[in-house]
């Protein structure tokens, strides 16, 4: 009797493992994906590109870079002015 109750709880286990699995799976398929670098850098994306070439991605570098120009678009400065 005991190996029966040992297959049925072992089969249990393993329908509840694959039904979580594929609620896992489900949910991250919904997530939606993060945005480019085009989409965070939005209205300052062309001033980043041309005004802050050289300087590296992350740590707001380019954030500080933009900060620094002078020559900024006007929807760049109004992003900016947000920030």
């Amino acid at each position: 009797m005991s190996c029966v109750m040992s297959f049925e709880e072992n089969t249990v286990k393993k329908k509840l493992g694959s039904i979580f699995m594929f609620a896992l799976i489900s949910a991250c398929l919904e997530m939606p994906a993060p945005p480019s670098r085009a989409e965070e850098m939005g209205p300052c994306q062309k001033d980043a590109d041309t005004l802050c070439k050289g300087v590296e991605p992350g740590g707001g570098r380019i954030l500080q870079c933009l900060k620094k120009q002078e020559t900024l678009s006007d929807s760049c400065k109004v992003a900016l002015k947000g920030d």
